[in-house]
């Protein structure tokens, strides 16, 4: 027999948070854990919200009787809720719940987000803004502009005077003999 499971809104309602309702378990209510499986791919959900190609099981240590006392609900947060959502309402989610370890009891069925469950993205507190049909046109600021700074003038040092070595001076020419006059 196959379980059937809904995601509904807390009451009151919280953005991101769901009460997750597994109807039809005929196994006990401490030490469970589940997977969650989608059908176009066969991915499953992965505890840091995205989908992968190996099981993954969320532990739940424990689920409430329901009111009625026919179902088994907990509180869920964006690591379902948020997942959930982004697959969109055209895809089938296949829920496996089984007691923790996998050797008790064991069913599956498929999982239904109800239609006005919210991300977590729809709790900020970021607001749109509010259309006015008149407003007050802003004087644009000129930019502040700093004058580049001056370069330092780079010293350089004094150059050391290369000693200049003169030759020695040249040795004065022999003294040319006087021409004597022919006469």
């Amino acid at each position: 027999m196959s379980i059937f499971v809904d995601l509904v809104t807390l009451e009151p309602h919280i953005a991101g948070q769901a009460c997750l309702i597994v109807k039809d378990w005929t196994g006990g209510h401490e030490r469970l854990e589940f997977s969650v499986q989608r059908n176009q791919d066969g991915y499953f959900l992965q505890g840091d919200q995205h989908w992968s190609n190996s099981q993954y099981w969320f532990k739940v240590a424990h689920f409430s009787a329901a009111a009625n006392g026919e179902a088994l609900e907990t509180v869920v947060g964006p690591q379902l809720v948020d997942p959930v959502l982004e697959v969109g309402s055209m895809a089938t989610l296949r829920f496996e719940l089984r007691e923790q370890g996998g050797n008790g009891h064991c069913d599956a069925g498929m999982l239904i987000p109800a239609k006005n469950l919210q991300s977590s993205s729809a709790a900020t507190d970021v607001k749109a803004p509010v259309h006015q049909d008149t407003g007050q046109l802003k004087t644009p600021v000129a930019p502040v502009v700093l004058p580049e700074p001056v370069p330092e003038p780079v010293t350089e040092p004094a150059p050391e005077p290369v000693p200049v070595i003169e030759p020695a001076p040249a040795a004065p020419p022999p003294p040319v003999p006087a021409r004597k006059k022919p006469w």
